[in-house]
This record gives C-alpha cells, sequence and structure tokens, in this order.
C-alpha cells in the first residue's frame, strides 16, 4: 500500500484525507451533537476538523478539471466556509447567522461540484450532481424541510470526495495541470 501512495498525486492524497476529515468532523458535529454542544473541547475539536477539511480541500479544488470560473466558486465556498468555522470557534456569530452564511456559500460548492464532476466517470458525473442538487437545493429549501436532506446531501459529498481521489489518483503526472480527465 505504501507503494500506491507513494505514487499517488497528491491532489487524491488531499481527497481522501479530506474523506476521512469530513467523516469525523460529521460524527462530532452531527452523531454525538448533545456531547458536542456541551463540552467546549469537543466543539472546538470538531471546529478544527472542519478547518481542517476546507483546507485539505484546496489541492482537490486545484486538480480536478473544471472552468476556472468553477473553480473560483470553490475557492470562494473553501474561504468563507474557513471564515465561518474560525467565527464560530471564536464566538463570534450566532448559529442561525453562521447557517444562513454557510447554506448560502454551499451554493458555490454545488456549482463547482457539478462542473468539476462533467467530464468524469458516469459514476463520478451521477454522483457528483446528485451531490451539487441536495447541497445546493437544501441551501435553498432549509427552512422548509427536514435536516436529513442535509444529511443526505453530506452523505453523497462523502462519497463523492473519496471519488474524487479515484479520479484524481487516474490521472497521469502531468495530466491534472493540462486539466484532463480518465474516459466515461
Amino acid at each position: 500500500m505504501a507503494g500506491k501512495f507513494s505514487t499517488m498525486s497528491g491532489s487524491a492524497i488531499s481527497a481522501y484525507f479530506a474523506a476521512a476529515l469530513f467523516l469525523f468532523a460529521m460524527i462530532l458535529t452531527f452523531g454525538v451533537p448533545s456531547a458536542t454542544a456541551s463540552n467546549a473541547s469537543l466543539s472546538w475539536f470538531a471546529g478544527i476538523l472542519w478547518l481542517a477539511f476546507h483546507i485539505v480541500m484546496f489541492p482537490v479544488v486545484a486538480g480536478l478539471p473544471a472552468p476556472n470560473w468553477a473553480k473560483a466558486s470553490a475557492y470562494g465556498w473553501l474561504v468563507v466556509d474557513n471564515v465561518l468555522v474560525v467565527a464560530n470557534i471564536n464566538g463570534a456569530l450566532d448559529t442561525k447567522t453562521t447557517f444562513a452564511m454557510r447554506m448560502g456559500v454551499h451554493v458555490a460548492a454545488a456549482v463547482w461540484i457539478a462542473m468539476a464532476s462533467a467530464n468524469g466517470t458516469t459514476a463520478f458525473r451521477a454522483v457528483g450532481w446528485l451531490t451539487a442538487l441536495f447541497l445546493g437545493g437544501y441551501s435553498l429549501i432549509a427552512p422548509f424541510v427536514s435536516p436529513m436532506v442535509f444529511t443526505v446531501a453530506a452523505l453523497l459529498l462523502l462519497v463523492w470526495v473519496t471519488m474524487c481521489g479515484t479520479t484524481l489518483g487516474k490521472l497521469g503526472p502531468h495530466d491534472e495541470e493540462r486539466g484532463l480527465t480518465q474516459p466515461a
């Protein structure tokens, strides 16, 4: 296995690492919300995991072929979501404001996910477009639907980010820079 990782691109490794961070952050934030809410250290640690997830996604955005405007949308999502995470860690914003701002920036994430998925395999494209639909769609209807809809978006995002690692791992050593993808 070590040999496989030594030949894998940094973007692919970042995608797998991002998926792991996302999973652990989700478990801490939503799997044990009462424990996290009542424990400042756990809440802080969950925030650090979310921050790390967003930071580790930068090489994934850089590595996945997508139009520059879509990548700009992704970078905006990552930067703004990091600002919101740090504001939460420091208690600078109330939960309702943070949630609304996060939903707005998730629309930018959905745009990038849809465009970055467009030239991938059929499975990558399908999961990506479903992820974009649920993530961006939930952002627009959150006040009217169950938070379970967001759980679906989160699970799809976890699968999609993992698939990003596989997709990026199949690109040749210079394919990422040239914007090439594997055929469908």
